[in-house]
């Protein structure tokens, strides 16, 4: 992670149901999405982008490429509300909201 501690980090992960891929055809190499990926999300695999397990599914890597190789698909079966709800308890466990 190139910002925050490793406290943080652990509360930041992908949600379940949340599938994100790059496609080897339309990636390039260019680098941009590793420009803007502040979670170490991606390493380069024979000049083409490949995330890791630090990906967090932001979709920050998706609106930077230039060439749409990357995609973020979610589960059909996801409960929004379940998801919101997990969302907040990950952030109020590093995040003091108390005022």
């Amino acid at each position: 992670m190139k910002y925050g501690n490793s406290d943080y980090k652990k509360h930041v992960k992908m949600i379940k149901g949340v599938t994100i891929a790059t496609d080897p055809e339309k990636c390039t190499g260019c680098g941009e999405c590793f420009k803007v990926c502040i979670y170490d999300g991606l390493k380069m695999v024979k000049g083409k982008s490949v995330h890791t397990d630090n990906c967090i599914g932001c979709g920050q890597c998706e609106v930077a490429c230039p060439n749409d190789a990357i995609s973020i698909k979610f589960d059909e079966n996801m409960d929004i509300e379940e998801v919101v709800e997990e969302i907040i308890e990950r952030y109020e466990k590093i995040v003091d909201i108390s005022g």
